[in-house]
């Protein structure tokens, strides 16, 4: 069977996908990339037709995937174009949450939860010309199966790096990235974390052997590398044996320096500096609102405001990078409680600091609670793709926030832009061309070696 993943343009290395090719060759599929960049034409797609095409989406970008589908399903099915039949599978956090979205002509199969043996299991089945009736974990004709257990990550194949990399642009990237656990251990309001936990019965992270994750680090030596990110939406310092055996092995099979994600209150002196001692370089953390009833209450984030100031001191102190994550316009939001948030960032003093506009997303705590009190109608099709260009609740401050967003790195580091920024904020100016340039500047140096 052929498959063809379609996918946009990426810098940051789409590993999900790379471990659905693992599988799909160990099961002695051919698999290929078609990536969307620039003017799109799909004649190299007419001119070796697969017959599986695969999409993963997020909430945002539903509509976009399928437009993209139907394009490409339509010009397949021109008289003398194509003549075999082609299946659609749709597979990524929207079909999980929402399965109902496979219902539209041209979206055959819907792929829920971990797809890494489902998306198996369907190609199995074409290829043998058996039913697809029942595959676990699968969506198809308003039948929604049920899951099957996640898989053993101490057993996982590593990620098809060789399909990543088929582009010169991506292999020659020098920063790589790699995740050392699946999921998160903390359940905040915005985020569809605590839904997963429920659709598969578990409350924390699955954290993968330090001997697998460092097997797939030697792997990586072969290409360009200068930087590995790792991707967990937290790195494991709260797991102290998993830890130490990190930091003992890192050195022996890897000297290149690396970035984190952590949480603040995980932020300990001791393990920052051991991480240092084995090439710790940058870690990110996020404080998304310095409003602390805020923050607590609505985010469901219990970290005090000294927690975060003092991880700042424990990363500067080691001479460890720092980005912070923040949300502009969250629920209860007022221009006061994000200059908050803006003054907690001055006082951690990151390299940059990168923030977002709120989402309401759908499912979650928070995007319930905004089409309950009618501040957003609850339309999915109304989410942005991205949440860094259009703020969707309906509130007086929506368009400032929206500028804020775009000014908000500039501010942390600009006394000047900071003390300008009441003015700017209520210019009818967009900010789009000094949010793309401070952002390529800060991450300049974020990433500096």
């Amino acid at each position: 069977m052929k498959i063809l993943f379609v996918v946009d343009d990426y810098v940051i290395d789409p590993l999900g996908i790379g471990w659905l090719s693992a599988y799909l060759k160990k099961a002695g599929h051919a698999v290929g990339l078609k990536v969307l960049e620039g003017r799109v034409d799909w004649q190299d797609v007419i001119d070796d037709p697969p017959d599986m095409l695969c999409y993963s989406v997020t909430t945002g970008n539903h509509l976009y995937w399928m437009r993209i589908n139907s394009a490409i399903r339509m010009s397949l099915e021109k008289p003398g174009v194509c003549n075999k039949s082609i299946v659609s599978v749709f597979g990524g956090p929207h079909v999980t949450f929402f399965p109902e979205y496979i219902c539209e002509q041209y979206m055959d199969i819907g792929v829920r939860g971990e797809g890494y043996e489902a998306i198996v299991d369907i190609a199995n089945a074409l290829r043998d010309k058996d039913t697809l009736v029942g595959i676990p974990n699968t969506v198809m004709a308003g039948q929604v199966n049920p899951l099957r257990p996640l898989l053993n990550k101490d057993t996982m194949l590593y990620p098809d790096r060789d399909l990543i990399y088929r582009n010169p642009k991506n292999r020659d990237n020098s920063i790589k990235n790699v995740m050392c656990s699946f999921g998160c251990p903390m359940s905040c309001g915005y985020c569809y974390s605590k839904e997963h936990k429920r659709l598969y019965g578990r409350r924390t992270a699955e954290i993968r052997p330090v001997g697998e994750v460092m097997g797939e680090i030697e792997g990586l030596l072969r290409f360009p590398l200068e930087l590995i990110f790792f991707q967990d939406d937290i790195f494991p310092v709260y797991d102290k044996a998993w830890l130490e055996m990190f930091c003992q092995e890192y050195p022996k099979h890897c000297d290149k320096p690396f970035h984190i994600q952590v949480r603040a209150e995980f932020v300990e002196d001791d393990a920052i500096r051991r991480l240092k001692e084995v090439g710790l370089h940058g870690a990110t953390f996020a404080i998304e609102s310095g409003n602390t009833p805020l923050r607590r209450n609505v985010l469901n984030r219990k970290m005090t405001d000294r927690q975060i100031t003092e991880a700042a001191d424990v990363l500067h102190r080691h001479g460890v990078k720092l980005r912070t994550e923040n949300m502009v316009g969250i629920p209860g939001e007022t221009w006061q409680t994000a200059m908050e948030t803006l003054r907690l960032n001055v006082a951690c003093n990151p390299d940059i600091a990168w923030a977002s506009l709120f989402q309401p997303y759908p499912g979650t705590e928070l995007g319930d609670l905004c089409a309950a009190d009618g501040s957003f109608d609850g339309n999915l099709d109304d989410i942005s793709g991205s949440f860094f260009d259009t703020y969707r609740l309906d509130v007086p401050e929506a368009r400032r926030y929206e500028r804020l967003q775009k000014l908000f790195a500039l501010a942390v580091s600009s006394r000047i832009t900071r003390a300008l920024l009441p003015l700017l904020s209520k210019l009818p100016l967009s900010y789009n061309e000094t949010y793309v340039g401070t952002k390529a500047r800060l991450y300049k140096r974020l990433y500096k070696v």
